[in-house]
């Protein structure tokens, strides 16, 4: 207990116990189901009478489900089978929100983290509170397709792009405007009368991959989005890192691909302006300056970044040069992460980053310049890694949040 705890009133420890023992007890359920008892008490570290208490609360409340055929029938005399339990996806709902400059997309999901039902517009372009409302608002409409009254949805995590500061605003979000002058989760908490968390955007691609992506399973990795922009998140022994500031993975700003002090990287990052989509089109400039005969190409000084990587996907053999320069480039970074980081696998998204025809020149680059081997996959969640991770995000919330009424319950005698 910490020192803070003891100064509290016994009653208040009490209950800061009480949540604790339900908060550890439902997210081992939720996080291993289908789980038996024994193996609760062995991996929450409580005693077997506390995690049998737990247990038949959450089970009395809704919130889980026994599985008695998990576990084959035993033989008569034999004693009970062991009974298992779940998540009881229909007791409690949830929203992710993903915010980008261009599109918000918005999914309901259920406590399992399956996703119900999603919506998606443009971006108010006004920014700022006019953003948020339009959440709001998109939030109670995914809600309604889904069948699921508002009232029933216990959180909503928002993934947007840059850091959330101390006092809730968002700095480093230059492509949604006004989120500086806005303290987004309080703004939607009163909007939505809903718990609310707010996280980067590509920390929320980082925990989709994790969930359901090419990363499964594998607790320590890295992902790379490329597009307009750069950005980056890191998982390490299964936790994603923030850092002091809440900036970790900011790669934008590596020594990458100019000059760190030049205006436009002061303003943007050097890798960024080099690797980015605008960066990909300076390859191109580059290039075209230096050939007088362009036979052969639809390349134009005007091409963006899609264009020339749709170009070297139809065989024109000068996008498939500004291709390879580019994966050698990024492959820069993908060291320097991996000689601070050492992950088991760094995972490319982003609408540029996760393009296949990146894969193949960024592996090679890649096995030139490291001393050892590093695996290099494509996002296999594309677009939606971040929705999906959102999702997740709030339904790894929950424990948290339902804790709260299920220990009251218990304190009041209501529950078992």
């Amino acid at each position: 207990m910490s020192p803070r705890s003891r100064s509290l009133p016994l009653a208040d420890r009490h209950e800061l116990v009480r949540r604790s023992n339900v908060e550890l007890v439902f997210r081992a359920i939720t996080e291993h189901a289908p789980v038996e008892k024994s193996a609760l008490v062995e991996l929450t570290g409580l005693s077997k009478p506390t995690v049998l208490s737990v247990v038949s609360a959450l089970v009395d409340e809704g919130l889980v489900r026994p599985l008695a055929d998990v576990a084959p029938v035993a033989p008569r005399g034999a004693g009970r089978s062991p009974v298992a339990f779940e998540p009881n996806p229909q007791a409690a709902y949830v929203v992710g929100v993903d915010l980008g400059g261009t599109k918000v997309s918005v999914a309901l999901g259920d406590l399992t983290g399956a996703a119900l039902a999603k919506v998606e517009e443009f971006t108010d372009e006004r920014g700022g509170m006019d953003v948020i409302r339009q959440i709001a608002r998109l939030a109670r409409e995914v809600a309604a397709q889904g069948g699921v009254p508002w009232r029933r949805v216990d959180a909503l995590s928002l993934g947007t792009p840059g850091v959330q500061n101390p006092d809730g605003t968002i700095r480093l979000a230059d492509n949604v405007r006004g989120l500086d002058e806005v303290r987004v989760a309080s703004a939607l908490r009163r909007l939505l009368r809903t718990e609310v968390r707010v996280e980067n955007d590509v920390n929320m691609a980082v925990l989709g991959e994790f969930e359901l992506g090419v990363a499964a399973g594998c607790r320590n990795f890295v992902l790379l989005a490329l597009g307009t922009g750069v950005g980056m998140g890191v998982m390490v022994d299964g936790r994603i890192i923030r850092g002091g500031r809440g900036a970790a993975g900011e790669v934008a700003y590596l020594p990458i691909g100019g000059v760190p002090s030049a205006p436009a990287s002061l303003r943007r990052g050097t890798f960024e302006v080099a690797a980015a989509g605008s960066g990909v089109s300076e390859i191109l400039k580059r290039r075209l300056s230096k050939q007088r005969r362009l036979s052969g190409t639809s390349l134009h000084t005007g091409s963006s970044a899609r264009d020339i990587y749709s170009a070297a996907a139809l065989g024109d053999s000068l996008a498939a040069e500004v291709v390879r320069e580019h994966a050698e480039l990024v492959a820069q970074a993908v060291l320097a992460v991996a000689s601070v980081v050492d992950p088991e696998l760094v995972v490319m998204g982003g609408g540029i980053g996760s393009n296949p025809l990146l894969l193949a020149p960024l592996r090679d680059a890649v096995g030139r310049i490291t001393p050892w081997p590093i695996r290099v996959e494509s996002s296999s969640l594309g677009a939606d890694a971040g929705l999906i991770g959102a999702v997740h995000h709030a339904r790894r919330s929950l424990p948290e949040v339902e804790s709260a009424r299920v220990s009251a319950r218990l304190q009041s005698g209501e529950l078992a």
